[in-house]
């Protein structure tokens, strides 16, 4: 049988979503701000760009240093096995999508389409 605390977890993560959804909404349908605050929103949207991308640039050089580290350890030096670093690779790759796939989810918050952080609170 399972103890009623472990129902505390998923019912916390389900509220928790929910919240968020209704938060996001409400955001979504605040008032921009005027012709000032909109242009303003645009240069930090464009500075946020050029953050994350210098962001993406080190994870992906990160990732091809260790890979080919991981590579040299498992084909030459044989105390790897020679799936690890594929392994380490799919890992990152999939830890979160966009970090080395171009970067399209970690933008996706900052899309015009989807300009929820750039609202005023009313």
């Amino acid at each position: 049988m399972i103890p009623i605390l472990w129902y505390i977890a998923p019912i916390g993560a389900v509220s928790a979503l929910i919240f968020a959804a209704i938060f996001f909404q409400q955001v979504k349908r605040a008032n921009p701000g005027n012709a000032r605050m909109i242009e303003i929103a645009s240069y930090v949207r464009e500075g946020a760009f050029a953050y994350l991308k210098q962001q993406y640039k080190g994870v992906a050089w990160f990732f091809l240093g260790a890979f080919l580290v991981f590579l040299f350890m498992a084909q030459v030096l044989h105390v790897l096995h020679w799936l690890v670093p594929f392994a380490f690779l799919t890992g990152g790759f999939f830890q979160h999508p966009g970090r080395i796939r171009g970067h399209e989810h970690g933008h996706a918050g900052l899309q015009p389409d989807r300009p929820g952080l750039f609202r005023k609170p009313e």
